[in-house]
């Protein structure tokens, strides 16, 4: 939701103050519209969506608290905020038991009230982010049996030119950036190049430094599948982990990749910890987790438009954990945003890669194996990782979806 878009409802019948909320709101990029009553308030409402909406408890006709269930009751609800002077109290508590994201006393005080209101304008976008992906789960559910045919048909030798994406992605990406493509060109210019003194040679130090680089690349590689044995070989569930775990490890991560972050003016929008179960766990290692979060956090970050949001939002299920990661996508060398909905299980092969485009300040795993990580890491803890295209209705930065990858962990209940 960009500067331009955030609409508000403001529900009060003292209309005394409403210039001055109006003016000092509007200085955020907040726009205003306000209702005096309940009854009022619910009119607007059937003919505009609102993010969020402040309601006064006290007002004639339909009072605030019967207003918050009409709300409550809609399809698509409302952040709603209450406001209240401090006699009110109980019923306040009684309200945020009941869905009311926050509350705020009379007198308002506007630099509380300007930040309460940003705060609720972020929920509602995860709210709208989190329900666009469950509207999507339905199709990606068609695809993955569409993939599993697919994978039926290589196996037994029927399949069509599918499978020649795959085998020129691996030649892509073993040919360029710092891959043995290069390793080859590298050697062959030195070849050209060396001069023999003796019994000694003299080579260029910058083909010297290239070699050197593009070797480290190569080995990186090499580490990248010796761990990926490892995590296939070694039982990854002995420890046992807290949602908050996990959600502290997505808080590390943020903070320790904020030049990434800024490396295109990307912000990381991570949803609240709403999950209080103290008695529900993950079997599961976090180190390996935390490099599967990591990489797919960075991903987003090399292919959503600059400027722009990435939201991560987390949920419980009755037996999983669920974990979102969206942002939007940047064009691509063909023209296309995301990614085609043949590919949403392709990527996750080792070495496909859509982009030909090399990103070498973003140090995710090479040759297109992160995803290919990300994906062992999730399985081993029993999980699954998914990905498909979700619409926009956030922002007019150019993309018409989200990508959207989707972590379920499976949870146990501890007595």
């Amino acid at each position: 939701m960009d500067g331009n878009g955030k609409k508000i409802l403001f529900v009060d019948d003292d209309s005394l103050s409403m210039d001055s909320i109006r003016l000092a709101l509007s200085e955020n990029g907040i726009a205003v519209e306000f209702a005096k009553d309940g009854i009022e308030a619910l009119e607007k409402v059937t003919h505009e969506f609102f993010p969020v909406v402040v309601t006064d408890l006290n007002m004639p006709r339909l009072n605030g608290l019967d207003l918050v269930y009409q709300l409550n009751s809609l399809k698509d609800k409302p952040v709603i905020i209450v406001s209240s002077v401090l006699s009110e109290v109980n019923s306040v508590i009684t309200l945020l038991k009941a869905g009311v994201y926050d509350y705020i006393q009379k007198p308002y005080h506007l630099d509380e009230l300007r930040h309460r209101i940003e705060k609720a304008l972020e929920a509602a976008e995860y709210r709208a982010v989190k329900s666009r992906g469950e509207k999507e789960k339905q199709k990606q559910i068609q695809e993955q049996l569409n993939w599993n045919l697919w994978k039926e048909k290589i196996i037994k030798g029927s399949s069509d030119d599918s499978d020649n994406l795959l085998i020129k992605s691996i030649r892509t990406s073993l040919s360029q950036g710092a891959g043995f493509g290069a390793l080859v060109s590298l050697i062959n210019r030195i070849e050209k190049k060396v001069k023999k003194k003796g019994e000694d040679y003299i080579i260029d130090s910058a083909l010297m430094e290239a070699l050197f680089e593009n070797g480290k690349a190569a080995k990186r590689v090499i580490n990248l599948f010796e761990e990926m044995e490892n995590i296939g070989s070694n039982e990854l569930t002995e420890e046992i982990l807290s949602l908050s775990d996990l959600y502290q490890t997505l808080e590390e991560i943020l903070e320790s990749q904020k030049e990434l972050i800024g490396l295109q003016n990307h912000s990381v929008v991570l949803g609240q910890n709403q999950i209080l179960e103290n008695n529900v766990f993950i079997n599961g290692k976090l180190e390996y987790l935390r490099k599967a979060f990591e990489e797919l956090i960075l991903n987003a970050l090399k292919f959503s438009i600059p400027n722009s949001k990435i939201y991560i939002t987390l949920s419980r299920s009755p037996q999983s954990m669920k974990i979102d990661f969206y942002n939007p996508p940047d064009k691509d060398q063909y023209g296309n945003y995301g990614i085609p909905d043949f590919y949403e299980n392709l990527i996750f092969e080792p070495f496909f890669r859509i982009s030909k485009l090399v990103y070498e300040k973003y140090p995710t795993l090479d040759f297109g194996l992160g995803l290919t990580y990300v994906d062992k890491v999730i399985r081993k803890h029993n999980g699954q990782v998914k990905s498909y295209s979700v619409k926009n209705h956030l922002d007019d930065l150019g993309a018409s979806n989200f990508v959207h990858f989707e972590v379920d962990l499976p949870t146990v209940v501890l007595r």
